[in-house]
């Protein structure tokens, strides 16, 4: 028997999120000598940078706001001209062409779910994904919340849907910081080794429940003036103007910095005392494992996956979503125990490294396909 051919389908919103780094880390993981990964991007090309540089076979479809004929033919001409055996794909829209596509190909599909459910998604999303959960062969979903809530949304066979947590990668938060960026750091951002800082990474969106976090500051400038909240992630979103706004009003300008894009995490994590995810809905939250693994401790909200990562009261707090006076309070009571803060971050660094490896999430996806081809 050959390699098992899979074909990647992704959309590109303009540059790395969670669903994307996933497809990332499965071409780059999967075992070469028995997987063939091809990709298919639908959209920008803000992924380009990452996986031109891959040994998967890459294809850029341009991208439509509704369901286009033209991207479904496209890839059911990427399907049959490349042998696919199985099709993955991620996110709504794209899990709506997985299932048209892989259909009329007669290939098993599998369909993983990253995010927000029912309630939060629009009337034909809803209607696609409704489609998609019926009649795609496999459902992946990032944390088991989220596999109960898709389930108990759609109605779907509990046996077809599978939970798979993210692996983190270990060149992330194994890198060494570099002295000197993290001396400019201090001085770019007129902030100080002593100064309290916490840090939170994620595009600018109304979801990731900023507006509370900011709040959540303001409490905390009570207790801590110096306190220095970073917050890293496409900050181009219109959502950004009012969180300005917001920050502008409390007087917080010199207590809260974007700074979009940033690469160097290793720089973030470093200088950072606490990590804190304030988001209203997670499926996962891969950068909340990297902080745990890095050895920071965290104060997440109990909005799906962030809760299934950290144990409460071991390696972190959690938090009920879109209250700004318990975030505030979970805060305090660490940047307050320095002692504590060292427990909880060991304590997330050996949670982080045996239930989050890349290993153990590129081990399950094998066997997935393996399954999925013995029929």
């Amino acid at each position: 028997m050959g390699k098992i051919k899979v074909l990647q389908l992704v959309e590109d919103f303009g540059g790395m999120g969670g669903a994307e780094r996933v497809v990332y880390d499965l071409v780059n993981n999967l075992n070469p000598d028995e997987f063939d990964l091809t990709v298919a991007i639908v959209g920008e090309r803000g992924l380009a940078t990452y996986f031109d540089r891959t040994n998967a076979k890459i294809y850029y479809l341009p991208g439509s706001r509704h369901i286009s004929l033209k991207i479904l033919m496209s890839l059911i001409g990427i399907i049959k001209s490349n042998n696919i055996d199985i099709t993955h794909s991620h996110l709504v829209r794209m899990n709506t062409y997985n299932w048209f596509a892989s259909r009329w190909c007669r290939v098993p599909n599998v369909g993983s779910i990253h995010g927000i459910m029912q309630d939060e998604v629009s009337f034909r999303a809803r209607l696609y994904s409704r489609w998609a959960a019926k009649f795609s062969t496999r459902i992946v979903t990032v944390s088991e919340k989220l596999r109960l809530n898709y389930i108990d949304t759609y109605g779907v066979n509990p046996a077809k849907v599978i939970t798979i947590y993210n692996g983190f990668d270990v060149s992330r938060v194994e890198k060494n910081p570099d002295p000197q960026i993290i001396k400019e750091f201090y001085s770019r951002y007129n902030c100080s080794p002593c100064d309290p800082i916490i840090v939170a990474i994620g595009h600018i969106r109304e979801v990731k429940g900023y507006a509370y976090l900011i709040k959540a500051v303001f409490k905390v400038k009570v207790v801590f003036p110096n306190i220095h909240l970073f917050i890293a992630g496409d900050d181009a979103a219109k959502e950004k103007l009012g969180l300005v706004e917001e920050i502008e009003k409390m007087n917080l300008h010199s207590n809260i910095t974007f700074l979009g894009f940033y690469k160097e995490i290793t720089t973030l994590f470093e200088i950072a005392d606490i990590y804190v995810s304030s988001s209203l809905h997670e499926g996962f939250s891969l950068t909340t494992v990297e902080a745990m693994a890095y050895g920071l401790p965290v104060v997440v909200t109990d909005c799906g996956g962030p809760a299934e990562i950290v144990e409460n009261g071991k390696c972190g707090l959690i938090t009920p979503k879109a209250d700004s006076e318990e975030l505030a309070r979970s805060i305090i009571k660490l940047l307050c125990d320095k002692r504590l803060r060292e427990q909880y971050g060991e304590n997330g660094k050996k949670r982080a490294y045996s239930n989050f490896s890349m290993n153990n999430f590129i081990e399950k996806h094998e066997n997935l396909y393996r399954k999925l081809i013995m029929g």
